[in-house]
């Protein structure tokens, strides 16, 4: 599912569509996936949803125009 996720996230990106992909595995295939390393990414969506972080501290923009990502 998280190969889905990737592929469709980076097509639209590439037609111009802005995309944040949201990662809410446990595992964190999607951000490992989009070349974030996972364990050292401070926030993530787990302190978003706890309120421990704000939404614009959590967004990582990715290397590929038009796309971001939460982390898992």
């Amino acid at each position: 599912m998280c190969s889905t996720a990737i592929n469709l996230s980076a097509c639209l990106a590439a037609e111009g569509k802005r995309v944040l992909a949201v990662d809410a595995d446990q595992q964190g295939n999607t951000t490992s996936g989009m070349g974030v390393e996972k364990n050292e990414v401070e926030n993530t969506i787990y302190e978003l949803l706890l309120g421990e972080s704000k939404l614009e501290d959590c967004i990582i923009p990715l290397n590929f125009d038009n796309l971001s990502l939460i982390p898992s």
